[in-house]
């Protein structure tokens, strides 16, 4: 097992970046230039990764190439950092499968937010975050992005979900500051804990993360998406449907 060198509390009052997931030209998972990606971003002081999000496209990719995304990203952090994988998958039993396999591929927690394709309420939506977690076993932070899952995460579906020691906090994509009060208002309810890896870091800060935490930017260029990261290391690359492809 792979030591590690950071704790949550540090980790989510940093800056966690949201990587692209790089393939090769017959769809593999470049392990090299996902490598080059992770040391420039932690070269520039990040605290964390963060896979198969929307920047990662990751419910666009295979099983394969998902499991390779986080495989090649928990062996460059190599423990001096948290991997969090994104789960966003249109139902409960995919997600809890990808989830699976993200942490036995290294992954430190995983990214799940709402169902989609078919509509859901809150209940809907507070089951299917409970069922990941208990499927996984590792700390998860919440997603709201609305623009694609075409479901809002409630402000009272995060306050009964952050009863779970286990829930990390909230990552707002929505860009809605009527919502995002609300997600403060639950963050102020919440009490602190302490920042063991195996449990959550204090609410606020994790949520004072997540309010941050929304664009691929590069560390020494906030305007800079992640895109440019890699092609300062030699890696053009270009983006398809099936992901970002290095040449």
């Amino acid at each position: 097992m792979t030591s590690t060198s950071w704790s949550w509390d540090g980790a989510l009052t940093g800056v966690v970046p949201p990587l692209i997931s790089l393939l090769t030209e017959s769809g593999e998972v470049d392990a090299e230039a996902t490598g080059a990606l992770v040391e420039h971003v932690l070269g520039g002081g990040c605290s964390g990764l963060f896979v198969l999000g929307g920047c990662g496209e990751g419910a666009w990719l295979t099983t394969a190439q998902r499991d390779g995304v986080v495989r090649a990203a928990a062996k460059a952090a190599a423990g001096r950092v948290p991997v969090l994988a994104g789960v966003m998958l249109p139902a409960t039993g995919p997600a809890a499968e990808a989830a699976r396999s993200a942490r036995d591929e290294g992954a430190d927690a995983v990214v799940v937010g709402s169902p989609y394709y078919f509509g859901v309420d809150g209940e809907a939506h507070r089951r299917h975050v409970e069922a990941v977690i208990e499927a996984v076993g590792l700390p998860a932070l919440l997603y709201n992005i609305p623009q694609c899952t075409h479901h809002t995460l409630a402000a009272d579906t995060v306050r009964a979900l952050a009863r779970d020691a286990r829930v990390l906090g909230i990552k707002d994509s929505a860009g809605d500051f009527l919502a995002f009060q609300g997600f403060l208002a639950v963050k102020r309810e919440r009490p602190s804990s302490g920042s063991s890896r195996a449990t959550r870091p204090s609410w606020p800060r994790a949520c004072s993360w997540a309010a941050t935490a929304s664009s691929p930017a590069s560390p020494t260029s906030p305007r800079a998406s992640a895109s440019t990261c890699c092609t300062r290391h030699g890696a053009a690359t270009h983006r398809t449907p099936q992901g970002y492809r290095v040449r």
